[in-house]
């Protein structure tokens, strides 16, 4: 459950990933067995996002997915974009903190920030406090990987991204990249 503590049906498993490729092999086990997948962060949300309403479903749990890298800069239409990938799992206030120590502010707060988790914060497109001036989620998100049906592993980039909050007239577009090495996930 999450939050909402809403209990439409029970998951009929919950898994614990440590990886990408063993997320891989979950999703196409479970298309192999005919099973529904919801990922799930730190269960924060108050929108039933984690609540499973089928039977059948599995749950894909992502709290140990929490690496976080350095600091990276991207030369980009003549600016310099600081980036850090975290995976899923990683809470969002220990990115804050983070970023704050490294000198930088991580713009997207929500009051759950001790347990949310930033896979949490992409799929809910949360924002708090910091989203009048910056935005939410999806505003301050260079790319992001996904994990698609088939188990490939795809990079999705915002074009002709202008790194400050989407507007009323903005023209937002997506690029789906496949990044899967060398179509691995079709291999079983």
């Amino acid at each position: 459950t999450d939050a909402t503590d809403w209990r439409v049906e029970y998951p009929e498993a919950i898994i614990y990933p440590e990886s990408y490729k063993e997320i891989q092999k979950i999703i196409l086990a479970a298309k192999k067995i005919k099973r529904k997948i919801i990922p799930r962060g730190g269960g924060t949300g108050l929108t039933g996002g984690a609540v499973p309403v089928k039977k059948n479903t599995i749950i894909i749990n992502l709290e140990k997915m929490r690496a976080i890298s350095s600091i990276k800069h991207v030369s980009e239409n003549g600016k310099d974009i600081p980036i850090i990938d975290a995976e899923a799992g990683v809470i969002t206030e220990t990115i804050e903190n983070y970023c704050r120590n490294q000198n930088y502010i991580f713009a997207t707060d929500p009051t759950s920030a001790w347990a949310s988790t930033i896979g949490g914060n992409i799929s809910e497109n949360c924002g708090g406090k910091k989203a009048v001036i910056w935005g939410t989620a999806i505003d301050n998100i260079y790319s992001f990987k996904i994990i698609n049906h088939e188990g490939k592993l795809l990079d999705v980039r915002r074009r002709n991204h202008p790194h400050r909050k989407i507007l009323p007239d903005d023209e937002v577009i997506y690029d789906v990249f496949d990044i899967s090495p060398n179509n691995e996930a079709l291999c079983n």
